[in-house]
């Protein structure tokens, strides 16, 4: 008996010992398994820092949905606004890469699509082709487009244009452990990436503008020069845009408040510091205004990480923004923390133009506003947009969802801007300015946590 005990503890032990060998060989192939997990992200971690976000990226393996896009808006000599975004896009049934051109002075867009493989980028540094025709890269643009379909008066238009670049460009810095205007944000798994290539750098050139082939009204021919003019350029990559977002971009500034004095969020009570009285704003450093350029982007994000979908997942408001001041940079973003202390979009009731008899009155017509103030831990920034009136006149761009591109996004060029961004401890005054031909875009700003008012 007391063999046979010995035998079975014996058969026993063997089993154990042959389970543990299994267990070890399978948690060491888990582990290898891991290892090379984590040694690509950091190769990926390092070359994303080591290029920035300016190259093409690449279309990843496993996503079904892709884009990637650039967007370089121009103020011309003459304070006109021209938009050219560029890129690529691909999901389950389509490829294809993209050039749009946008005047706002003109109320046209042109876009037009190309096949994948006429797409061409670096990806070491900012620098794609589409067709044989159209170049972009930081040193300059090239480009020779024409509409292949008439917009909604018939007409068929073109540009071509000629551009370059006078200075380097200037953009949000990019490390190893903050990938642009993200940060440390921009390497978690997101539905849509975004950096700034360059806040402002001087461009000169020209640009040519035909409204279109058709009898009447003939075709308009507008030159528009760019000698003296500024650019800013920036992208974005990903899945889709964002559910809901606000965009905005001006590096047209000067000192004159403008009109704004008299809206409703500038009295007493309202949103916005006052300024210093008298003498006080002579001792202020006020910048050139030539070199300051802003930029702000609020949009909801989904929670990364969740087994859904991404338009299923809780969001969360996410804030960046930068204020350039010559060679000085000040930061307003969710990962730094900042609060969103007022945050509304407001139609202030106008009358319009009535009927020629003084007894009866217009229809009323409406001047669309955005106030927005943000406060991090060291600086407070105010802003106040005013659209232009002709908003609604302007020709839906398309941009990048699940089903493709979708013209459902209006875009301003022309709207008014006023800036002001303080310290926050002392309330000190750094900069006050007005800024003209302020680009902006806003979408479902019900996502992003907007009040919509509307006041006489």
């Amino acid at each position: 008996k007391a063999l046979g005990l010995e035998l079975r503890y014996g058969d026993h032990d063997e089993l154990y010992s042959r389970k543990d060998v299994l267990a070890g060989h399978h948690m060491g192939i888990l582990l290898f398994i891991l290892f090379i997990l984590i040694f690509i992200c950091i190769i990926s971690v390092l070359r994303k820092g080591r290029v920035g976000v300016a190259p093409f990226h690449g279309i990843p393996l496993v996503s079904r949905v892709y884009f990637e896009g650039w967007y370089y808006k121009f103020r011309t000599r003459t304070n006109e606004g021209v938009a050219l975004i560029f890129g690529m896009y691909k999901n389950a049934t389509k490829a294809f890469s993209f050039i749009i051109a946008y005047n706002a002075q003109a109320k046209q867009m042109i876009y037009e699509t190309f096949p994948l493989d006429a797409f061409h980028a670096s990806s070491r540094s900012f620098d794609v082709q589409i067709g044989s025709k159209n170049r972009f890269s930081e040193h300059g643009i090239s480009l020779n487009l024409s509409s292949s379909s008439p917009d909604s008066h018939g007409r068929l238009p073109s540009c071509r244009c000629e551009i370059t670049s006078k200075a380097p460009i200037k953009p949000w810095p990019v490390t190893t452990t903050s990938f642009g205007i993200m940060g440390a944000v921009g390497w978690l798994p997101l539905e849509c990436y975004y950096g700034v290539l360059s806040f402002t750098h001087p461009v000169m050139g020209r640009l040519t503008w035909k409204t279109g082939v058709t009898a009447n009204p003939p075709v308009a021919k507008h030159v528009l020069s760019l000698n003296d003019g500024v650019a800013y350029l920036e992208k974005n990559w990903g899945r889709t845009f964002p559910a809901g977002w606000i965009w905005l971009q001006c590096n047209d500034f000067d000192h004159d408040p403008g009109e704004f004095s008299s809206h409703p969020s500038m009295q007493p009570g309202g949103p916005f510091w006052a300024l210093p009285e008298g003498d006080a704003m002579d001792d202020i450093n006020m910048h050139d205004p030539r070199d300051v350029s802003f930029m702000l982007a609020i949009a909801r994000i989904p929670v990364p990480f969740l087994p859904l979908p991404h338009r299923r997942r809780p969001g969360v408001r996410g804030v960046v923004s930068g204020v350039y001041l010559g060679n000085t940079l000040v930061r307003f973003a969710s990962y730094r923390v900042v609060f969103v202390r007022h945050l509304v979009v407001r139609d202030q009731l106008l009358p319009a133009p009535g009927p020629t008899d003084e007894d009866e009155a217009g229809d009323p017509r409406a001047q669309r506003s955005l106030e927005i103030v943000l406060e991090s831990l060291t600086h407070r920034l105010e802003a106040l947009i005013l659209y232009p009136t002709d908003a609604s006149e302007q020709p839906l761009l398309p941009f990048p969802t699940e089903r493709g591109m979708e013209s459902i996004l209006t875009e301003i060029l022309g709207a008014r801007l006023m800036l002001r961004l303080w310290t926050r401890k002392d309330r000190r005054l750094l900069f006050a300015g007005s800024g003209e031909n302020v680009g902006i875009e806003s979408h479902a700003t019900s996502a992003i946590g907007a009040k919509h008012i509307v006041s006489q």
